[in-house]
């Protein structure tokens, strides 16, 4: 029973790109051009040629497979012994980056058997040391932030910005609004209120938010951070910012 699929499909199955699908069927020389129907469109995987195809495939693999084994092995001998094989490549940067975030155990699987492990390890050695040098540097000149003096230093702040923004805030713009509208005052005497208020309340948290950034870059400690009660409830605008 003659089994068609498309050469789409074909290519998925082999794990190979359409293109080199098409150029095995539509080649004069290609292996496959006996398995592809009338139209061009489906191969017939239960073809003699799609057959024989698999087999030298296999055999291709099976003679990949063990001339990697006995090069492996000719490697480990060599390295075993402390002598390089000749024409050893030099450290890749890109190997280098990719050690370091592997574990020793992978980096032993990885790169184990080459006569250059040695000169891997030597390199991502090098790395680290550069790496805590650029960092020992960053922390002299104080550019160094770390995650938690941002978190308890301005995560705060937004925090308690934002409780404040959508609590008693809200209400007291409501309510100037409302006057506003009573008094029968311009759109754009409001606007500049509600400007004012937001302009007040955003520059005093900035300032908030600086202050106790340089306090805990100095002691690790912010004084003028709000306990959980301001900020679960929401200390009054009206109060915080007169």
């Amino acid at each position: 029973m003659t089994c068609w699929v498309t050469k789409a499909n074909f290519a998925r199955q082999q794990q190979v790109q359409p293109s080199t699908i098409s150029r095995w069927v539509r080649h004069p020389d290609g292996p496959l051009v006996d398995a592809l129907d009338a139209r061009g469109d489906k191969i017939d995987t239960d073809h003699p040629c799609v057959k024989r195809f698999f087999d030298s495939q296999d055999r291709k693999a099976d003679r990949r497979t063990l001339a990697s084994r006995r090069a492996l092995e000719e490697e480990e001998e060599d390295f075993e012994s402390g002598v390089p094989t000749a024409g050893g490549a030099s450290p890749n940067f890109a190997d280098s980056e990719i050690i370091q975030h592997l574990t020793v155990a992978e980096v032993a699987t990885r790169f184990g058997g080459l006569p250059m492990f040695t000169e891997y390890v030597k390199t991502f050695n090098v790395l680290q040391d550069a790496r805590k040098k650029e960092l020992a540097n960053l922390k002299t000149e104080g550019t160094l932030v770390s995650r938690d003096l941002v978190r308890a230093a301005v995560i705060t702040h937004l925090d308690r910005l934002h409780r404040r923004l959508l609590t008693d805030f809200a209400e007291s713009i409501t309510r100037l609004i409302y006057g506003h509208c009573n008094a029968g005052d311009a759109v754009e005497v409001a606007k500049l209120t509600v400007r004012d208020r937001i302009g007040a309340v955003l520059g005093e948290s900035i300032e908030r938010a600086i202050k106790g950034f340089t306090e805990l870059n100095q002691d690790g400690v912010a004084n003028d951070d709000p306990d959980p009660e301001t900020l679960e409830s929401g200390v009054g605008i009206e109060q915080e910012s007169g």
